[in-house]
């Protein structure tokens, strides 16, 4: 059954992408925001699954816009606008 997913935050969101436990949005202004299973959200110090979107510092991408997003099935990635190419979740 579909259910609504609270998005607190004040952006534009550009694209989704959907692993099997987790989700990714990214905003227009090239955030990212995460929510699901925790081993791949790529959220620090986050060892809990959570329903709630939240932001990825964008500390970890070194403050550089992401263009664009993946999820599969344990792990996630995002390329950024220099063609810098990041992976992170479960077992990387």
């Amino acid at each position: 059954m579909p259910r609504k997913v609270t998005f607190d935050h004040k952006a534009d969101i550009k694209e989704l992408s959907l692993g099997s436990r987790h989700s990714l949005a990214l905003t227009t202004g090239g955030h990212i925001y995460t929510w699901g299973y925790s081993g791949a959200l790529g959220l620090p110090g986050v060892d809990k699954s959570t329903g709630t979107p939240s932001l990825i510092a964008p500390e970890v991408f070194n403050n550089n816009q992401i263009v664009s997003i993946g999820a599969g099935r344990d792990f996630s990635a995002a390329l950024d606008s220099e063609g810098k190419f990041y992976v992170w979740g479960n077992g990387l």
